[in-house]
């Protein structure tokens, strides 16, 4: 087992075995998403948000109780649909588990998001959640950089 430790503030997270960490690593490289998330429809600035959508509670409802985070369920819009659920870790949840899982990531895309998001996103981010305007053009050509790598390559130069 390995300990993992938010840097910031220096508290001790859950500990995780490799086997657990090689699984949700698994898990996001087939069914999952690493993305940047709205908190509302008027903000531009976006949450790290870690995600994984399957047909099977069991599957989410171990994710939840192995890992933390939340499950939401999705609407079906064809009777012929399964129900289908989605579990999902948000903020600082979501940065410790993808610094654990790095090294597990198979998948080219969700590792390069995942290592944007370890290795920048606290920096970008003032504690308080005021933003300079320097600061606030800097997190949007992260977000641009985020979703879109080879138009937004030197979004860290000022």
């Amino acid at each position: 087992m390995s300990k993992h430790i938010n840097n910031r503030s220096k508290t001790f997270m859950k500990e995780y075995s490799k086997a657990q960490l090689a699984y949700l690593a698994g898990m996001i490289d087939g069914e999952g998403t690493v993305t940047l998330t709205k908190t509302s429809s008027e903000s531009e600035l976006r949450l790290p948000r870690l995600g994984v959508a399957s047909t099977s509670k069991e599957l989410v409802e171990y994710l939840e109780n192995t890992f933390g985070g939340t499950i939401s369920s999705k609407k079906t819009y064809e009777d012929h649909h399964k129900k289908s659920f989605c579990w999902m870790a948000r903020y600082n949840k979501c940065l410790e588990l993808l610094k654990a899982v790095l090294p597990y990531l198979r998948e080219n895309s969700k590792k390069r998001r995942a290592r944007l998001l370890v290795n920048h996103y606290k920096d970008i981010t003032p504690r308080n959640g005021k933003y300079t305007d320097k600061q606030k053009e800097r997190k949007l050509k992260f977000q641009k950089h985020f979703f879109h790598p080879d138009q937004f390559q030197n979004w860290n130069q000022s």
